[in-house]
């Protein structure tokens, strides 16, 4: 699977959110910095967040380089301080950078018909750049639309681009094997930009945040599942932002993958008065989650110094959340023995903004 195709299968587990009218990322909400290699693939939790602000809820965040480029060549994306980064070190291969904002695997699509054009400001771009932003129809390669193997996406590039402010109109939208070919603005799927370098061309590319000239509307349900839901799709989404009001200040972000079965736990603590921060992975077994490959890190520095090669990542041992509702969990915390600094202990945690659970 490649990159593009990677990023565009995560696309497709995102949750539902209202779409913003006007907005699609302000970029205020920090992602990255990732980094890869010749046909390296980032994990699903380093390319995919939950974001209030950006449009749908979802963000999908994915650097790329071409499997047969030099083992040297690397792209790295990051999102900060309201700015979009794709820094490219390559030779003669391709590569380059893509974040995406999907709609739901459900089927909800974004309306783009009073949308009027797409709107950012490029503020630096290294020569040969490529700026491209895809809109697509249903379950599409990003790839496929790009090189016009695929008629159910429209793009619109900029070649070579300057910095300045750019404005995109979603008339001028279109595929690249057939331009006459239809394209239904009412149900947009997943919306992406993507940055791209010219053959023998590299450097950095950064832009502000994306916004369109009119509101995006929520488009019709465009491919609701045959079957029916089992009953889990039936209970709400556990994702959510979880703590005990006795100990405000600290506590859990718990993030669902969809359909992948894939939970995921950031523990936002402290360690000897300093911010200590922990992520792992799970796997739901009816009312209980089991977390069992936390990781801390450290290492590494604060902002232009900061090396992804410092990056060291600790082994830390565990957390099991046992439901009793859809809002309320008893976490367990087991740090491995050797962490002689963390103990063990018990904590009753509730979902900072409640949802309405579903009876058995």
């Amino acid at each position: 699977m490649t990159l593009i195709r990677y990023a565009l299968a995560v696309f497709l587990v995102a949750a539902t959110l209202p779409a913003l009218a006007d907005t699609v990322d302000d970029f205020t909400v920090p992602m990255g910095p990732i980094t890869v290699g010749p046909g390296e693939e980032p994990t699903e939790e380093e390319a995919t967040m939950f974001a209030a602000g950006v449009l749908g809820g979802f963000r999908v965040l994915v650097p790329v380089v071409d499997e047969e480029a030099p083992a040297s060549d690397r792209a790295t994306t990051s999102i900060v301080g309201g700015v979009f980064e794709c820094d490219l070190t390559a030779t003669s291969f391709g590569g380059g950078c893509t974040v995406g904002w999907p709609g739901d695997e459900e089927g909800d699509s974004f309306d783009f018909t009073e949308a009027g054009a797409v709107e950012f400001e490029i503020l630096e771009a290294a020569a040969g750049a490529i700026v491209a932003v895809i809109l697509i129809n249903g379950s599409v390669s990003l790839s496929d639309v790009i090189s016009g193997e695929e008629t159910n996406g429209a793009v619109a590039f900029l070649e070579n681009p300057g910095p300045g402010v750019y404005s995109l109109p979603i008339e001028q939208f279109f595929n690249f094997s057939n331009p006459t070919a239809p394209f239904d603005f009412t149900t947009v799927t997943v919306v992406a930009m993507s940055v791209a370098f010219e053959e023998s061309f590299n450097g950095l590319v950064r832009i502000g945040p994306v916004t369109t000239s009119g509101p995006i509307g929520n488009g019709p349900d465009v491919g609701p599942p045959d079957d029916p839901p089992a009953d889990d799709d039936l209970r709400p989404l556990l994702s959510g932002t979880y703590y005990n009001a006795a100990r405000d200040g600290e506590g859990f972000q718990v993030t669902v993958l969809g359909e992948t079965g894939i939970e995921v736990i950031t523990w936002y603590t402290y360690l000897d008065g300093r911010q200590a921060w922990l992520i792992g992975t799970g796997i739901r077994e009816g009312d209980r989650i089991a977390f069992d490959d936390l990781v801390i890190t450290e290492g590494a520095d604060f902002g232009p110094d900061f090396d992804p090669g410092d990056v060291v990542r600790i082994p830390w041992g565990s957390i099991t959340l046992d439901y009793s509702d859809c809002n309320t969990a008893m976490a367990t915390v087991s740090p491995k023995p050797e962490l002689t600094s963390f103990d063990a202990f018990e904590v009753e945690v509730q979902k900072l903004v409640p949802g309405e659970c579903l009876a058995d």
